[in-house]
């Protein structure tokens, strides 16, 4: 059993935001699950489903950024699952888009909704996959992670989603360090072909 968690924000009016990279990548992973089956429990909207035989559970929290580790902590506990079987998804302003790194652990780095994680569970060793949005320094942080993705950066914004998408296939097909291997090749590396 694996636990894919987007972090995002719930409401039309956030759905475009970069902000809302991970409930983007969320979103297209619950399309590679076999017999999907929609739940909403633990503040979060939730689907069910299999991939490659495999049971997992893809969620999307819905109170908020800052406070998603609420509902991680409560879907981790009712799967009785450890927090090396989790892969929280957030979007990252200090890759530009497109880029998508993948850690076994680590420092919220700033990120409200992955410290909201980390406090929840009490750990900071559980999987992340950021997918970058981009920074612009003119612009206060809160008010552009909260804008929506401009037309001139949402092909590389699609794409980094995209290849976020492909890093969870891995990640459920073969674990980790397959994915870490696809999602951190440099350009061009043979490990990106693995």
């Amino acid at each position: 059993m694996r636990l894919l968690v987007g972090l995002g924000n719930p409401g039309a009016e956030y759905a475009d935001t970069r902000h809302n990279a991970g409930f983007r990548v969320a979103d297209g992973a619950a399309l590679l699950l076999r017999r999907p089956e929609a739940v909403r429990a633990h503040r979060a909207e939730a689907v069910r489903g299999a991939f490659a035989g495999e049971p997992c559970v893809i969620i999307k929290p819905q109170t908020y950024m800052n406070l998603s580790g609420g509902a991680v902590a409560a879907w981790l506990a009712q799967l009785g699952l450890a927090p090396a079987d989790l892969l929280v998804v957030s979007d990252e302003v200090q890759f530009p888009p497109g880029e998508v790194k993948l850690k076994a652990g680590g420092s919220a780095g700033g990120h409200n909704g992955l410290q909201s994680v980390i406090d929840a569970l009490g750990t900071q060793n559980f999987p992340r996959l950021r997918v970058g949005v981009g920074r612009d320094p003119r612009v206060p942080l809160d008010v552009f992670v909260l804008a929506p993705v401009p037309l001139v950066e949402r092909p590389a914004f699609d794409a980094g989603v995209a290849k976020a998408v492909e890093a969870v296939k891995r990640w459920l097909r073969s674990g980790l360090p397959a994915a870490m291997n696809f999602c951190n090749a440099r350009e061009g590396d043979d490990a990106a072909d693995q």
